[in-house]
């Protein structure tokens, strides 16, 4: 079937659109998010400060838990922008951002109409653990982003039949790589198969593996130079030895146990209402194949699914499990799903409905409404996971007091405030975890004290009789040692 001009830069506007209204709208008005975003927030401006790239460090302390590709983007960020939250907030929006418009633009790769397409994009944005982990300041979205450039580059060659697109798609594994290391190993071996049999002679099969394992050297070559350059071998094999196979064998220290059966769970929990729809994709293509269907569309189905389900498989071997390490399957999902569905309506008379006009204008509308209400009302554009941190923060990083933070004896923090204080308040919080430790302590006139509001009511210490209460909030207190 072919599509006019018209009707694919209709819905590939309206995918734009969508992902800009999701994604970037009202970036000034939202803080760097707590834990992740704020941790990561510091190491970038620490290392803006030293005018360095390696190592990452967070208060002093070195850290070997990522590969730096998103600090230095955060970092090049503030550069643009300034040290501030929107520079922080920019980076994993705009790769979200961009993942969305990439998923589009592998349906059309792929052959698939439009419409499909964009009801992709609308799975994709409305996907929960996509949207959430693009937005809590993970690294994910930068990671998702080059794994499907990889991907539409493969696609690209198969359609064009040139060699180059090979060597982007390996180029961009190793981004996938640099920004969160052993993920690309799926893609890695994905690619390459998809490559080799877009070859169809076994010479081009061969020119194809090779410039794109040839790339993949040739990244990897330029890493070596550099961390033999800086002398850095030694923090690299902590980040492999250390990070990557002790969590991957042993649960990050020790952690958590192994749960094959974790990811199917979170599945099942939480990936409404789109859930009935991918088992139902499952079925089409299994019964597809059993019927020996053999369409380009059906075939395109079970390459979108074998490399989605092939994140939630590799995490299932692993020990050590968060509900957004399957983050990188939901676009494959969402082109899995949609083009079940544009199967279902596809017929050799007419467009399916998705493929017509009015789907793409209506999406256009809502998004465009969206953008300017968004721009114009002070909706809430995000969610407080630490009221506390963005209460004292005006406080503390705006007094003449520059001494340092002391949190002690919070029991419903989970260790929010410890570690994202350092960007708020512009200064290391030092975190006391044991009532023995914190007697031993001798508090400075000047030094900030944030503790539960029961241990203020029941503290016979001299520190308390000389601190003045400042600030309260729920369940925290802010306190000033005079």
């Amino acid at each position: 079937m072919t599509y006019s001009i018209k009707r694919v830069n209709a819905h590939l506007l309206a995918v734009i659109l969508l992902a800009f209204g999701v994604f970037m709208v009202g970036l000034n008005t939202i803080p760097v998010p707590t834990i992740d975003g704020a941790v990561r927030a510091v190491m970038s401006k620490t290392l803006l400060e030293n005018h360095t790239l390696w190592p990452i460090s967070y208060n002093g302390q070195v850290f070997h838990d990522h590969p730096p590709l998103f600090v230095w983007l955060t970092k090049w960020s503030m550069q643009l922008f300034g040290v501030n939250d929107y520079a922080v907030i920019f980076v994993p929006r705009f790769f979200a951002f961009l993942t969305v418009i990439i998923t589009g633009l592998i349906c059309m790769e792929t052959g698939l109409s439009p419409g499909v397409a964009l009801l992709s994009a609308i799975i994709l944005v409305s996907t929960r653990d996509f949207v959430l982990s693009s937005v809590r300041g993970y690294i994910e979205p930068v990671l998702e982003f080059f794994i499907y450039s990889g991907f539409w580059f493969a696609l690209y060659q198969k359609r064009k039949r040139y060699f180059w697109p090979a060597a982007m798609a390996g180029i961009c594994v190793f981004l996938a790589a640099f920004a969160k290391g052993p993920v690309a190993l799926w893609p890695l071996l994905f690619f390459g198969i998809f490559l080799y049999w877009n070859g169809q002679t076994n010479r081009r099969r061969i020119a194809l593996l090779a410039i794109y394992l040839g790339a993949i050297a040739a990244c990897v070559g330029v890493w070596a130079y550099w961390v033999n350059s800086g002398n850095y071998w030694d923090s690299w094999k902590e980040y492999w030895f250390k990070q990557v196979v002790s969590s991957a064998l042993e649960g990050r220290a020790g952690a958590q146990a192994f749960e094959p059966f974790y990811f199917i769970k979170i599945l099942l929990k939480y990936y409404w209402p789109w859930l009935p729809l991918l088992l139902f994709a499952i079925y089409r293509a299994i019964k597809g194949l059993l019927d020996l269907q053999f369409s380009p569309q059906l075939s395109y189905t079970w390459v979108f699914g074998l490399f989605g389900f092939g994140f939630v498989v590799a995490f299932s071997l692993m020990k050590w499990k968060f509900w957004y390490y399957i983050a990188p399957a939901y676009p494959a999902f969402a082109i899995f799903i949609a083009t079940t569905l544009g199967l279902i309506n596809r017929s050799e008379t007419y467009s399916p409905t998705v493929d017509r006009k009015p789907f793409a204008k209506i999406t256009i509308s809502l998004s465009i409404l969206w953008i300017l209400l968004a721009h114009c009302l002070p909706i809430h554009l995000y969610r407080e996971r630490a009221s506390d941190v963005m209460l004292f923060k005006e406080v503390i990083s705006k007094s003449v007091s520059t001494k340092q933070v002391w949190f002690f004896n919070s029991k419903s923090d989970h260790n929010i405030i410890a570690t994202s204080g350092a960007w708020y308040f512009g200064r290391e919080v030092f975190k006391v975890e044991d009532s023995e430790t914190w007697k031993t302590l001798k508090l400075k006139a000047g030094d900030w004290v944030i503790t539960d509001k029961s241990t203020l009511t029941t503290c016979a210490e001299k520190w308390c009789q000389e601190s003045i209460e400042i600030l309260e909030g729920s369940p925290n207190i802010l306190l000033l040692k005079m």
